[in-house]
């Protein structure tokens, strides 16, 4: 293109010009055809690379080019004297042309117009976005020196904004984990993690904080996203309690308990040592429940927790089955005899009355007994105990037995 551009001036610069018009030739003015060429090259490179894609300008650009085209290599070289018919016509293409240029200039700007104000309106709903989460969002500049907080990250940190951008921003707000964090960014990966807070006593604040990377790939700040979830860790703690202890009694519930029995299970008894584990079903419990409520029946379970409690030797574990049944795990007795001797301190310790409602209410516990051995699973364990405790109640009630 360049080396079409440059002969067509060097002709038109050395060349003698002819006369403008060729009354006995078959076009009156030929050398239009050079304009209309420039003019079909210029409209076939728009057309390849899509240029109507672009935006109102270009597509008013491609329409005044076309009509510039059809002028030159239709309607001017057909001209033969000036101000004809053809002569008029190709003037007239070419003020259409310069109105598609201005139409399309004006329908871009009000494109860009709207465009801006588009943008405008996003980075405004952005900037409520990033103002007022509910997690605190800060920006860092490559001197580790904080340069953007919002209102979150101010709440959570209890500091001001300029007292914060006026210190040691980094080191304030991460405290011990600040190098590691540094260490990690300058890598050009992302940290995340947990850290109690420098600035509030007693808080724990989770926190992911990245490098910013420009198009070519160049880290220009960090940005860090902090939430306090002091709340949060103390709510997992209680839930993670919830899951394994009894609500009632404050016992370890059955599904904690198994998990202590096939530990007792998996340890290895010396020759005159070996567990034991005692099944408690407490008698007549659903008269207690039916004659003075369930709210007396609860009061009832309570204390037979805290008396079998206070009865059992140090390393001895008591747990809620559920209902009326209760599991003790000991882990070091000699013979059955031991074991035996464990439950009938249990019984006795029933023998008291318990106080409900104002009321004097006597109850007493039926025990199975079953000790470990190298053949019983966990689940064998539990089943022989409660075999053993159903043949205590067969018998009489207020008694033990020990599995055979």
């Amino acid at each position: 293109m360049a080396v079409l551009c440059l002969s067509t001036f060097a002709f038109f610069t050395l060349v003698p010009l002819p006369p403008a018009y060729y009354p006995d030739f078959i076009l009156g003015r030929p050398e239009e055809l050079v304009s209309a060429l420039f003019f079909g090259y210029a409209l076939r490179s728009m057309w390849r690379h899509r240029a109507w894609q672009n935006g109102a300008f270009e597509r008013g650009l491609m329409v005044s080019v076309l009509v510039d085209l059809v002028g030159e290599a239709v309607y001017m070289p057909r001209s033969y004297r000036l101000f004809d018919a053809m002569f008029e016509a190709a003037h007239l293409l070419k003020v259409v042309s310069y109105v598609a240029v201005v139409v399309g200039l004006l329908m871009s700007v009000d494109e860009l117009y709207r465009t801006e104000a588009r943008v405008a309106a996003e980075l405004r709903t952005m900037a409520l976005g990033v103002e007022h989460p509910a997690d605190g969002i800060a920006i860092f500049d490559l001197d580790w020196k904080l340069s953007y907080l919002n209102s979150a990250y101010r709440e959570q940190t209890r500091w001001s904004e300029d007292r914060m951008l006026s210190q040691s921003s980094w080191e304030m707000q991460f405290g011990e984990a600040a190098a590691e964090i540094q260490e990690t960014l300058r890598r050009g990966e992302t940290w995340s993690g947990s850290h109690p807070s420098p600035t509030l006593e007693g808080r724990r604040i989770e926190a992911t904080i990245a490098p910013v990377k420009d198009g070519d790939g160049t880290v220009t700040s960090y940005v860090a996203v902090i939430r306090d979830v002091t709340e949060q860790r103390q709510l997992v703690r209680e839930l993670r309690g919830r899951a394994t202890v009894d609500s009632l009694t404050g016992l370890p519930n059955r599904s904690q308990l198994f998990e202590m029995l096939e530990d007792l299970v998996a340890s290895r008894p010396s020759v005159d040592r070996q567990g034991a584990v005692l099944f408690i079903d407490v008698d007549n419990f659903k008269l207690v429940n039916d004659s003075l409520g369930h709210a007396a029946g609860d009061e009832l379970l309570r204390g037979i927790a805290e008396r079998v409690r206070q009865a059992l030797r140090a390393d001895d574990v008591i747990g809620r089955l559920g209902g009326d049944e209760f599991l003790v795990l000991c882990h070091d007795v000699r013979s059955d005899k031991d074991a035996m001797s464990v439950a009938g301190r249990l019984i006795a310790a029933m023998e008291p009355p318990f106080k409900l409602a104002d009321r004097e209410v006597y109850a007493s516990v039926s025990i199975g007994v079953a000790l470990t051995g190298p053949e019983m699973s966990a689940q064998d364990l539990m089943a022989a105990a409660d075999t053993a405790a159903y043949e205590a109640k067969g018998n009489g009630r207020d008694r033990s037995e020990l599995f055979d």
